[in-house]
């Protein structure tokens, strides 16, 4: 048991974050609007240098303070929902 649990440990602590997110999709396109809407996102956030740093840092904050995450991703629904709404 501890051993698998020691495996399951070491596998999280080597996974990086940015490549967890292009590695699902199987159409480059698809890479692509995962890649471009992160990137959104990030920028929304205020987060700066480029989208693999943006998005590795948001992660890391995030896996820190869930609520940061969660509050984080609220706002950026409910800006996006107000911009919707502005157009209409």
């Amino acid at each position: 048991m501890a051993a698998a649990e020691q495996s399951s440990t070491s596998i999280e602590m080597t996974t990086d974050n940015w490549m967890l997110l292009l590695y699902p999709p199987k159409a480059p396109s698809t890479r692509d609007k995962y890649v471009q809407r992160l990137t959104r996102f990030v920028n929304f956030l205020g987060y700066q240098r480029t989208k693999e740093d943006q998005a590795r840092s948001f992660a890391d904050r995030a896996k820190a303070d869930s609520v940061y995450a969660f509050n984080s991703v609220l706002k950026f629904f409910q800006s996006n929902a107000m911009q919707t709404k502005s157009l209409k």
